[in-house]
């Protein structure tokens, strides 16, 4: 698990020389009206590099991650906040990813009955985004006026955004997991995990950090909730569509079997 291949390590350099482009080009990081100040695509290029070319490759561009992270938010958030999460994106998504597809070779396992449960997954993330929007700043008593405000500011300008792409998500995600196509269905999973490990360790630190998201536990929970919901469910989305659009058609030149990147 611990080697890498001449084409691994081409895969993660191309994947990473990316990741640093887009970095310096403004597009790795959008600045967001919430509380976390921007939203990524950096995580995208994790979870192709860990399906495509394995473990080691997803490790390695989470270094990457967690480098460029650091580079934008490292005087504004402490480095255990920032840094953790990054390097399990690409082991967690690749994880997904096989699991899946060993799940969907199962022929005792019901199609439908995944397919089923993974779109209620999705459409359940997305609520969670929705949710957060309704959140008004005087429930986060003790906050800062400016995190007050960012707060008010997604109240107003997000249902609309989200609303729309929570509706265009779901009739994707039907689309593709009632297809119960083992390729396709496994990438959403990976793409959907791998975002997820980002999110929720993330915020997991900072909610465990006095004063980083508020005074209080019940302060930091409603802040990471918000960011969660606003920034996740919009990450979880991006992945979904790009890796689907990427990995199949980087798989079939890098044609990787599993045996070459375990």
């Amino acid at each position: 698990m611990f080697k890498l291949t001449t084409r691994q390590v081409t895969l993660a350099g191309v994947l990473g020389a990316l990741m640093i482009v887009l970095q310096l080009l403004g597009a790795g990081f959008f600045p967001v009206t919430n509380l976390s100040v921007g939203m990524t695509i950096h995580h995208i290029p994790v979870i192709v590099g860990a399906i495509v070319g394995g473990p080691m490759v997803g490790i390695l561009l989470g270094i990457i991650f967690a480098f460029l992270v650091m580079l934008q938010y490292g005087g504004m958030f402490p480095w255990f906040v920032l840094i953790p999460s990054r390097l399990f994106v690409g082991l967690f998504a690749f994880l997904a990813f096989y699991g899946m597809q060993k799940v969907l070779s199962n022929r005792k396992v019901k199609h439908w009955f995944i397919a089923i449960t993974l779109t209620l997954i999705v459409a359940g993330i997305l609520l969670v985004g929705i949710s957060a929007f309704s959140v008004g700043s005087d429930t986060l008593v003790g906050v800062t006026e400016e995190v007050s405000g960012t707060v008010n500011r997604l109240q107003n300008n997000g249902f609309l955004f989200v609303g729309a792409f929570t509706l265009l998500s779901i009739v994707t995600s039907l689309q593709i997991m009632l297809n119960t196509e083992k390729l396709r269905t496994s990438i959403v999973v990976a793409a959907i995990v791998g975002t997820l490990t980002n999110t929720v360790l993330t915020l997991g630190v900072a909610v465990m950090t006095p004063g980083l998201l508020g005074d209080t536990i019940a302060q930091r929970l409603t802040t990471a909730w918000v960011i969660a919901g606003s920034n996740g469910a919009m990450e979880i989305i991006l992945a979904i569509v790009l890796c689907l659009a990427i990995v199949p058609t980087l798989l079939n030149i890098t044609k990787f079997t599993k045996a070459q990147i375990v």
